[in-house]
């Protein structure tokens, strides 16, 4: 039986010139707005967001972009329909600390947080960087990018400072945990009477090259768990973690700076699983899972920045990759600890919804909007995710035909 395209897609690409202009014309507009202050003052979680550009096939398929960028700001215009009047899209702007377009490549946004990167190794803290997304969206092309800018910045342009870096990675699926460097061992993630959580059994290398790095690179992505979806022919189906200990002495000392990467899965919609097959399916109800429990901390980490002298209980221990970043949720006070959250966007218009979940997952992380008061409404709260998330709508300029062709569609 041929695929027949849901009937929101139809409308979409029956109207997806008129979007275009639609578009064009909020961008002028703002373009000749002056961009808006950054008012974040979580000053430890950093949200960005990333778009990439249109694939060969989402053009070949009439597909629009409906992603656009002004300073820190990202606009996703979200068409809408009504029977009365004419179709439109709804502009949706989201603050974030960073917003990088297509045009923007893994150089650009390196340079955005290298300074911090460069503070952390020279002062024993801890960076995390986290890619998270839709399948497709370019999050583990981020990551395997970022890697490849901080060897080469370490191993060349900082070599003159003695540094010593020490790899090991391994994948979460689950509660199962699989080193990428070695099958045979078995990795494990305790805390400890102390509250400190520790890695144990993984295989850790030392990368005094570039060609060593290059080994270790491919170890890695040839072990990790993929699958074909809807969406992506090898789709990440587990968090793969990178970590990265950098030492400034001769010595494999147990302190120094630590940069840990984490590619997380893929998510997927239920309405891209239906293509599954049961096993597929179960792997992705997995994924999913873990992903709203990480939601969940970060949400607590945010609000427990919101109120310090107030007891946020942040659920890390719900998961195996929570626990792991428990220095992201509950840093240690005396060290450095920076994290990024990098929310990576597909612009297609057949992705709209997904990617407006994907931001505003990211958008919750760093404040935008006043702090909370009693007489907020807590529904209201629930569902806008504690961010600022500004609307505005702009009906197609159609005849009253062309919008009865498109309700018929």
């Amino acid at each position: 039986m041929a695929y027949r395209l849901p009937l929101t897609e139809q409308r979409y690409l029956k109207c997806v010139d008129y979007f275009k202009k639609a578009i064009e014309n909020h961008d002028e507009k703002v373009k000749r707005s002056t961009p808006k202050p950054n008012t974040s003052t979580n000053q430890n979680i950093h949200a960005l967001l990333r778009t990439r550009p249109l694939q060969p096939f989402e053009i070949d398929k009439g597909h629009c972009s409906v992603i656009s960028q002004h300073g820190h700001r990202t606009y996703i215009h979200e068409p809408y329909f009504k029977v009365l009047s004419n179709p439109g899209i709804r502009s949706h702007a989201m603050d974030v600390d960073h917003s990088f377009g297509p045009e923007h490549d893994n150089q650009f946004v390196y340079d955005a947080i290298s300074e911090q990167l460069n503070e952390s190794i020279r002062s024993n803290g801890l960076i995390t960087i986290l890619a998270y997304g839709q399948t497709g969206s370019g999050k583990t092309f981020t990551i395997t990018g970022l890697l490849d800018m901080i060897f080469s910045d370490i191993l060349t342009t900082q070599n003159d400072g003695g540094f010593e870096i020490y790899c090991s990675s391994f994948e979460i699926f689950g509660n199962e945990l699989k080193d990428l460097l070695d099958e045979t061992s078995t990795v494990q993630i305790r805390e400890a009477m102390t509250g400190q959580v520790n890695t144990t059994g993984c295989k850790e290398v030392k990368v005094a090259s570039m060609e060593d790095y290059m080994l270790f690179k491919t170890n890695t992505e040839t072990n990790r768990r993929t699958a074909k979806t809807l969406k992506n022919d090898h789709s990440s189906r587990s968090h793969a973690v990178y970590n990265l200990r950098i030492c400034q002495n001769q010595e494999n000392s147990a302190n120094g700076g630590v940069i840990m990467l984490v590619d997380l899965a893929g998510s997927e919609r239920n309405a891209d699983s239906t293509a599954h097959d049961s096993q597929l399916i179960k792997e992705t109800r997995i994924t999913n899972t873990s992903l709203m429990v990480l939601k969940d901390c970060l949400r607590k980490a945010y609000e427990r920045t919101l109120y310090p002298k107030k007891h946020v209980h942040i659920p890390y221990r719900s998961s195996k990759l929570t626990l792991l970043l428990k220095g992201v949720f509950s840093p240690e006070p005396d060290r450095l600890a920076k994290t990024y959250v990098i929310a990576t966007l597909s612009p297609s218009i057949m992705d709209v919804s997904h990617s407006l979940n994907t931001a505003r997952y990211a958008a919750t992380i760093i404040e935008t909007k006043k702090p909370l008061t009693k007489n907020n409404d807590k529904k209201k709260i629930a569902s806008d995710g504690l961010f600022k998330n500004e609307k505005e709508e702009t009906p197609l300029d159609i005849s009253e035909q062309e919008r009865e062709n498109i309700v018929k569609a």
